[in-house]
C-alpha cells in the first residue's frame, strides 16, 4: 500500500533476540562462556565446582526435541553431541524450564535457557 502511494518505508530494527542461560538465584556462578555451555550440554563438564561454583552436579534442563529453543541449543552446539537429558529434565514448555530451574529441590545446581527479546521496529516514511 505504501508503494502504491509513492511512500518509501525504511525499516530499522532496534531490538535483538538473545539466547540466555540462567541458574537459580542461590547459585554463585554468574557468567558462563559458550565453551562452558558446550562442555555442560555435551557432558564433559558435570560439576559446578569446575566453573567456580559449589561441589554439586549440574542439572542441565533441556526442552523437547524440535522445540524452537532446543533447536537453537543444538545449532549453538553444532560441533558437539548433546547428552540425552534425564527424562524429568526434558521439558515441553518454556515456562516449565524457567519454573523448574528456579524451584528445583537442589536449587543451586540447576541450569536452564530461554529466549530474551525486545521486539520494536521504527519506521521512517518518506513521500
Amino acid at each position: 500500500m505504501a508503494r502504491e502511494n509513492g511512500v518509501t518505508v525504511n525499516l530499522t530494527p532496534i531490538g535483538k533476540e538473545a539466547f540466555v542461560f540462567f541458574v537459580n538465584k542461590h547459585n554463585p556462578v554468574s557468567n558462563l562462556t559458550i565453551q562452558q555451555i558446550k562442555g555442560i550440554y555435551s557432558g564433559r563438564i558435570t560439576n559446578w565446582k569446575k566453573l567456580g561454583g559449589r561441589n554439586r552436579n549440574i542439572r542441565a534442563y533441556q526442552r523437547a526435541k524440535n522445540s524452537g529453543s532446543q533447536t537453537i541449543l543444538e545449532s549453538l552446539l553444532y560441533d558437539e553431541l548433546i547428552v540425552e537429558p534425564i527424562k524429568e529434565s526434558e521439558l515441553t514448555f518454556m515456562l516449565d524450564i524457567i519454573n523448574r530451574t528456579a524451584a528445583y529441590r537442589n536449587y543451586n545446581n540447576a541450569l536452564g535457557y530461554s529466549f530474551f527479546f525486545i521486539q520494536r521496529k521504527w519506521f521512517k516514511m518518506t513521500a
